[in-house]
């Protein structure tokens, strides 16, 4: 009955900024946020002085990460077709300008970020009901770590602009100055940039996509234990095929071949997508699977034939 009383209810959030992608601004509307959808009020990129209502419905979200304790920060990570839809409605028109899309290789484009003035503890519920099995609730060092990594950078500023001309004394021999304060730049953008890459590859991307993840390593060990089943105590003994005799050896490849095979299949699909969204085992990944479990335990059985070879001799 709670529950379907805080369902009911709609949530007026004011927030001291608003990012929206790498476009970021503090609104002087305030966010609504309910059950069925989440409107915002935006100064499109093209006229500030035109603003463009922004409806999101709980179909066009793939996750919400929020800290909704004394610091709360909210993100949201929208479907691709979102992103264009928002992209259009703002005119977002360049991507190393201001930009949305959850595949973007930046940071700084891939998600929607609220920081909210304040949060009651009857403000949090209400997210928590309204957002259901999309919300993932993170502590506040992961919320911190993620909105420092969102802060927009614009491309066309750091890479495109005209470079400094250094000053000339009266000796005409050129300062430094401008060459270091170019230098400390290119060195920020450069950390920035790593600290990206380590974040795209690992821990961040992993959270966001943490059920995704959970399903696809228990298909690939369940496509690993269906092959490796036929080695295991066959019924007819055949010289030409590896046999797995105990229970215990049968258990140590199956825990190998699936660590083995998550690691190398989830980079091969994150190294095509940029992201974790939407893995899932294919036919192709199982044919690998198959096909490098029989070379795997042909090389144990040539291995096995040749040590007890020169063991007889």
């Amino acid at each position: 009955l709670i529950s379907e009383m805080v369902l009911s209810e709609k949530l007026s959030l004011s927030c001291k900024s608003l990012r929206i992608g790498s476009y970021e601004f503090s609104p002087k509307f305030k966010i609504r946020i309910s059950a069925s959808n989440i409107q915002l009020v935006v100064p499109s990129v093209k006229d500030q002085n035109k603003l463009v209502t922004i409806n999101i419905e709980p179909k066009d979200i793939l996750r919400v990460l929020a800290n909704l304790d004394k610091k709360p920060l909210i993100f949201l990570l929208l479907k691709a077709d979102a992103c264009k839809n928002i992209r259009e409605a703002l005119k977002m028109k360049k991507k190393k300008h201001y930009f949305l899309d959850v595949k973007s290789r930046k940071e700084c484009q891939k998600r929607i970020c609220l920081v909210p003035s304040f949060l009651t503890p009857q403000n949090a519920e209400i997210l928590r009901v309204a957002f259901k099995n999309l919300l993932q609730e993170i502590d506040e060092d992961m919320a911190e770590q993620i909105y420092d990594l969102s802060k927009p950078i614009n491309d066309m500023d750091e890479n495109e602009s005209t470079p400094v001309k250094p000053e000339i004394s009266d000796n005409s021999e050129p300062t430094t100055k401008s060459e270091n304060i170019l230098e400390a730049r290119t060195k920020a953008l450069a950390i920035r940039n790593q600290m990206e890459d380590q974040l795209n590859k690992n821990e961040l991307q992993k959270l966001i996509y943490k059920k995704e993840i959970k399903k696809f390593n228990f298909d690939v060990a369940e496509i690993v234990k269906k092959y490796l089943q036929r080695y295991y105590k066959p019924r007819k003994l055949d010289p030409k095929m590896y046999k797995i005799t105990t229970k215990a050896e049968y258990s140590n490849l199956a825990k190998m071949f699936s660590h083995k095979l998550r690691e190398e299949l989830s980079n091969k699909y994150f190294n095509n997508n940029y992201s974790f969204q939407g893995i899932k085992t294919t036919k192709g990944d199982e044919l690998d699977i198959k096909i490098q479990i029989e070379i795997n335990l042909q090389n144990r059985l040539k291995s096995a034939k040749t040590e007890f070879v020169g063991y007889s001799v």
